[in-house]
């Protein structure tokens, strides 16, 4: 009957230990949703190629402009095909769900001339190719066309621009050391064009039209893919803001006030009309009652 009983403590003692030294292993590799850079990704610190051929992204989106409407295909490399590269810093990310499958980069910090959008089969990307990440693209095998009104790079399949496989993302998108600060492009409504599509845009004196005021980014039984909300001007002019259904804000009230906002200008699905994009509602400032006095 001792026996049983010492035999009994000895496997409850085994299960407590057991249990402790599994709690100090969870604790050990979670730290807040802070997301580490797997290892060997730390980034290169010059050109992937000091031979290669560097196109600018405008020169990109000029290439696309050569086939009069029809994609363009970058030649692999081989014995007379030299690498070539584009280079942007990146403006999108998919951390909040807003972003899927995508990454979008634009020539410079501050004040870019031109982006584009990259297809890509992964999710997520922000864990390696976070916002304000320099990176450099490989073009060679990928092809530039136009799809749902917007120029955008990935792989040619039926004609079409489709998202470059995942285990390829890593050989066509390189990461740099470098991460720096974004600074939004200051811009207005009646300044929307399509050499401003992709870049990453701020809008000041701005504010959501009264008829939407008291919804939700894009929760309403109204919205299937996205929750499109119009914001107004001080001289009337209006733009939508879209959300993913899929965004972990999506549930959140848009504000009453005005003020300032930080997003990505595209188009949306249909190529009807100009759209932004947020990559989180703290790129909203809307502080100000009255944002037009």
């Amino acid at each position: 009957m001792n026996r049983n009983k010492t035999l009994i403590k000895l496997i409850n003692t085994y299960q407590i230990t057991f249990v402790i030294l599994s709690l100090f292993l969870f604790l050990g590799c979670v730290e807040d949703d802070d997301f580490e850079v797997p290892t060997g990704l730390s980034g290169i610190e010059t050109y992937p190629n000091d031979q290669a051929q560097f196109n600018t992204i405008d020169a990109v989106l000029g290439n696309f402009g050569t086939g009069f409407g029809d994609p363009i295909t970058y030649e692999l490399t081989g014995d007379a095909v030299s690498e070539k590269y584009t280079m942007g810093y990146v403006v999108s990310s998919d951390e909040g769900g807003n972003f899927y499958k995508q990454l979008i980069i634009q020539d410079t910090p501050e004040n870019p001339t031109a982006a584009i959008s990259i297809q890509v089969d992964k999710n997520p990307m922000f864990t390696q190719y976070e916002f304000g990440r320099k990176v450099f693209i490989k073009l060679n095998g990928l092809s530039v066309g136009k799809s749902n009104g917007v120029i955008q790079l990935g792989r040619l399949e039926d004609g079409q621009i489709a998202r470059i496989p995942s285990t390829q993302v890593s050989e066509h998108i390189i990461r740099s050391n470098q991460v720096v600060p974004i600074v939004a492009k200051d811009v207005t409504i009646e300044d929307f064009s399509n050499a401003l599509e992709s870049q990453y845009i701020r809008l000041s004196n701005i504010r959501f039209d009264d008829a939407v005021v008291g919804q939700t980014f894009a929760s309403e039984n109204s919205d299937s893919f996205n929750g499109e909300r119009s914001m107004l001007d001080c001289l009337g002019h209006s733009v939508i803001l879209s959300t993913s259904t899929f965004s972990d804000f999506k549930s959140l009230l848009l504000p009453a006030d005005g003020g300032t906002i930080d997003g990505v200008l595209t188009r949306d699905y249909y190529d009807d009309f100009y759209t932004i994009y947020i990559n989180s509602p703290e790129t909203i400032q809307f502080d100000n009652p009255d944002p037009c006095l």
